[in-house]
């Protein structure tokens, strides 16, 4: 009992929800995956750009909003996760 203990803390419970919760509702994870989305497509069709054009990206009020939409997605995630019993 104590060793199952130990490594649901340790290994895939407490600690390590804890890291998983922080990663996924980190505001620069979605903010550099939805630019470099944004870049990507617009290099297929031949755009290229020179210097940091998405720049404008980083003013504070898109931060927030895109932290915002991290956070309602996390939220609602977890709510399936628990109505579903996954």
């Amino acid at each position: 009992m104590l060793a199952n203990l130990k490594k649901r803390i340790l290994g895939f419970g407490i600690i390590g929800g804890f890291f998983t919760t922080l990663g996924g509702i980190g505001a620069f994870g979605v903010c550099h995956t939805i630019c470099q989305g944004i870049i990507i497509a617009l290099a297929a069709v031949g755009i290229t750009f020179i210097g940091m054009p998405l720049a404008f990206l980083a003013d504070p009020k898109f931060i927030i909003l895109f932290f915002t939409i991290g956070i309602c997605f996390f939220i609602a995630a977890f709510y399936f996760w628990r109505r579903k019993h996954c």
